[in-house]
């Protein structure tokens, strides 16, 4: 009885024993990579190619080149000023800047954009030749059209003679200059008309 007992207890032991399994480890982790070094070593190894990823910094283009030489450059910004400062007056209505009495009136001012305009004229350059438009707007019509306006006001009220003919001289000058560059204009009839009253 009692080796019957033991040989239970044993095939019982064995039994329990038996039906355990053993549970599988967890693969292990994968280990960081701190380098890039490491990181393309491992990358090989586990057949992948590593991509370099290179940020470009921004490409700031250069200044264009200056297709002026520097003395046309330098006649450009005069005559740019120059016009500048004779808009200013044809807007004023005056023929004399106030602030600048000494450097001449809007007149004597054309005379010297007019002695440039040839060699503006022959630049290719596109800012050279809006420059020249704008010269002949204001000093081959606006500023002979105030200036005839001004002289024949003067006509009308000066008592002497020759002091009339004198103007009216002037005043033909302006007004043949601003016939030739736009005939059609409503203020330089209007002044035609007008020369024609007081100095004819």
């Amino acid at each position: 009885m009692q080796v019957l007992g033991l040989g239970l207890a044993l095939v019982s032991l064995t039994s329990v024993t038996g039906c355990k399994k053993k549970r599988k480890p967890f693969p292990p982790a994968p280990q960081l990579l701190s380098s890039t070094a490491t990181t393309q070593g491992a990358s090989l190894d586990a057949g992948v190619i590593p991509v370099a990823v290179v940020t470009a910094a921004p490409v700031v283009p250069p200044p264009p080149a200056d297709t002026m030489s520097p003395a046309d450059r330098a006649a450009f910004e005069q005559t740019k000023t120059q016009l500048r400062e004779i808009d200013a007056m044809v807007k004023a209505g005056v023929v004399t800047n106030p602030a600048k009495p000494d450097e001449g009136d809007a007149t004597m001012r054309c005379d010297e954009v007019e002695s440039a305009r040839p060699r503006l004229e022959a630049l290719p350059d596109a800012e050279a030749k809006v420059l020249v438009l704008e010269s002949k707007r204001l000093c081959s019509l606006e500023v002979p059209i105030l200036s005839a306006d001004k002289t024949l006001k003067q006509v009308t009220i000066s008592p002497s003679q020759a002091s009339r003919q004198l103007m009216c001289k002037y005043a033909s000058k302006d007004l043949d200059k601003a016939k030739k560059e736009k005939p059609a204009d409503r203020r330089v009839r209007d002044l035609d008309a007008r020369f024609t009253r007081a100095c004819r």
